[in-house]
């Protein structure tokens, strides 16, 4: 099977344009849109900036350019996703290109569009200041009985049998190529960045992807992708997962793709990059 699959990434890119032509523009600099055809755009861009605020919201991270929120606003439990652009340069970049907002809800109607899990997004808001991108508003489902993959995997997986292990490999793996098959590539691949449902069967897990701006549609896939992919991977497993193990898992995505991990001293390389990806990490850079 070709990486990506033509029909399926044909799919896919028509559900990503189509969901980042969503919009309404309801005063000047002020986009809204919602998955609720009953709500008012105007009280939709007033109220969902507040829900930070309002009882039972609790925040989940943040950072100088995005929070992540969970809040109740009405019955159901949401997660709200606030990106700020702080700097000049960045505020210019993006009059270029949608709203990180934006591409998340679209990257979630990708996902819909190729079968893969991802919770879904519920509205968004876009933001100018002085005629500049200035922050944007996102927010989605959230999704029950899930929790991030990385405290799994670092704390319970390791202790595993290896059946175990190896079941929970494969299931990761495939979960990966089949998002390449769909033409997706998702530029932070990190175990946090993996919902996996609760309780764990490593025989049989769930996964949906999150972080969604970071996923968007591919015309084709590049090694250098892949192996980016996997660093960030390796780096997120943490240190009690055997070298066995992660060697184990390369050898299945190879066999994947075959085409794209071919060639020697693959594990080597792939150390290297880990280890650049968790440096810069450590000095609050992104990616290798």
């Amino acid at each position: 099977m070709s990486i990506p699959d033509p029909h399926r990434a044909r799919i896919v890119w028509a559900a990503y344009r189509a969901a980042l032509r969503r919009g309404r523009r309801i005063a000047p600099g002020l986009t809204v849109w919602t998955d609720d055809a009953s709500a008012d755009p105007a009280t939709v861009a007033r109220e969902v900036p507040a829900w930070p605020e309002s009882p039972g919201a609790r925040c989940l991270k943040a950072s100088d350019v995005a929070e992540v929120w969970a809040v109740v606003p009405a019955q159901a439990p949401l997660v709200l996703k606030v990106f700020h652009l702080p700097r000049w340069p960045t505020r210019i970049r993006y009059l270029l290109r949608a709203s990180r907002a934006r591409r998340a809800a679209a990257a979630a109607a990708a996902c819909q569009a190729a079968g893969l899990s991802a919770p879904a997004c519920r509205g968004w808001i876009d933001v100018r200041r002085r005629g500049l991108p200035a922050r944007s508003l996102a927010w989605s489902e959230a999704v029950p009985d899930t929790a991030p993959a990385r405290p799994w995997v670092e704390a319970d997986l390791p202790d595993l049998p290896r059946p175990a292990r190896d079941a929970f490999g494969r299931a990761l793996a495939d979960h990966l190529a089949r998002t390449y098959r769909a033409g997706l590539y998702h530029a932070d691949t990190k175990l946090s960045n993996l919902l996996l449902a609760q309780p764990v069967d490593p025989t049989a897990p769930r996964f949906w992807w999150i972080d969604l701006d970071c996923l968007r549609p591919v015309r084709g896939l590049r090694r250098r992708d892949v192996l980016r992919n996997l660093a960030q991977l390796n780096g997120s497993a943490g240190p009690a997962l055997s070298a066995r193990d992660r060697l184990r898992f390369l050898v299945r995505m190879r066999r994947m793709l075959p085409g794209l991990l071919s060639g020697k001293g693959l594990a080597h390389h792939l150390d290297q990059w880990t280890e650049a990806r968790l440096d810069r990490e450590r000095s609050g850079q992104c990616g290798p």
